[in-house]
């Protein structure tokens, strides 16, 4: 594998590219300036955050790139049937997907994506018997504060590589 490649919103992705670089020994794109520093066709590991379960960038760095696995940085927490939802439905090929919990910046989202996310956020609230990961959701959505980049979030893809 080359390089890990992302597509970044508000810089939960571009960080956590930053330190699976530092770990699995990669450098680090951006996909826009991967287009300088790789071929068409080289192998890479492509990270990017999602929004309304489409995964940003995903179908730029795949017409260019050999994905040998993607990372979706988003609200919710990793789980296997999740990865795989999320493979399917962006056309992730058979490459292992992986999920790492990001955060949201809701100042850096276009006025559109702010609306839809606080319909969302709305109806969930409101919603009696919401599931835990919901819950969470809605804690990453409001809280205020950052969350932290740890390698923890990532110890389950750094895992794989090291294997």
């Amino acid at each position: 594998m080359k390089a890990i490649v992302f597509e970044s919103h508000a810089g939960h992705t571009k960080a956590y590219a930053q330190l699976l670089g530092e770990k699995l020994n990669l450098p680090v794109y951006s996909l826009q300036e991967a287009r300088t520093h790789l071929a068409k066709g080289d192998e890479i590991l492509f990270m990017g955050w999602m929004m309304a379960g489409i995964l940003k960038g995903w179908k730029k760095a795949k017409r260019r790139y050999a994905a040998k696995a993607v990372c979706a940085v988003g609200m919710a927490s990793h789980t296997e049937e999740a990865a795989g939802k999320i493979g399917k439905k962006n056309g992730c090929g058979d490459g292992p997907v992986f999920m790492i919990r990001g955060g949201l910046d809701m100042d850096k989202l276009k006025p559109l994506y702010r609306m839809m996310m606080e319909k969302l956020l709305s109806f969930l609230e409101k919603k009696q018997d919401r599931p835990a990961d919901m819950q969470g959701l809605i804690d990453v959505a409001r809280s205020k504060e950052d969350l932290p980049v740890t390698e923890e979030a990532v110890s389950h893809v750094i895992a794989y590589f090291e294997a």
